[in-house]
């Protein structure tokens, strides 16, 4: 940048006007200045900030033997790749499909047909919405398939089917049976209204 004008102080702070190399002028601190905290009008910044893809690029590996294209920068959580555009984080695959097809992705999910989080190969990516995202998965298999645990196998189940069942056959009260068993009274009401311990969760025995 070069010097215009000589020194001024305005509100106390030295400034000076300069011209930038590319023919921008403006007005900047002295002391901005002489520490290289202004090296142009903003340019050099914008140039960099508009040079994403290049970058982008650099972070991106060679084709493995499943013509995955795999991402080498951050990851976030669940192993998607986290890339950077015009300073504003998104995922590394999301940018892949933008670059290859020239427009965003929108509401749009990009998806994976080889299910592999950090490729970033356009040949492996298609455009869905959840609900589409959702049944690939299922069809693949990899939905969670934890197992449900009802009654009294459940952890935190303080009463056994014999229990309940005398519970429903009582004609004592509600206080009475929740004093007797340890539990609420409420929770009482709900075994005999069948909201808790349903018929699923009693086998053979409900």
């Amino acid at each position: 940048m070069v010097v215009r004008d000589d020194r001024k102080v305005i509100n106390r702070i030295r400034r000076v006007d300069v011209r930038c190399a590319c023919g921008t002028e403006k007005r900047v601190s002295l002391y901005s200045l002489r520490t290289g905290g202004s090296v142009s009008c903003g340019c050099v910044w914008r140039e960099w900030a508009e040079d994403w893809p290049a970058r982008f690029r650099q972070y991106l590996s060679a084709p493995d033997s499943k013509g995955c294209i795999v991402w080498t920068g951050q990851r976030n959580e669940k192993g998607y790749g986290v890339g950077s555009k015009r300073n504003t984080q998104v995922l590394a695959h999301r940018i892949a499909y933008e670059l290859a097809n020239g427009s965003e992705p929108g509401e749009m999910q990009v998806c994976h047909h080889c299910d592999n989080p950090p490729c970033c190969n356009p040949e492996h990516l298609f455009l869905g919405t959840a609900k589409d995202n959702a049944a690939d998965m299922c069809a693949k298999g990899r939905q969670s398939r934890k197992p449900s645990v009802f009654g009294e196998s459940h952890h935190k189940a303080k009463l056994t089917i014999e229990d309940v069942l005398a519970i429903r056959s009582s004609s004592d009260g509600c206080r009475k049976l929740a004093a007797k068993y340890g539990v609420s009274s409420t929770h009482i009401t709900r075994i005999r209204s069948g909201k808790c311990w349903p018929p699923h969760s009693m086998g053979e025995r409900a």
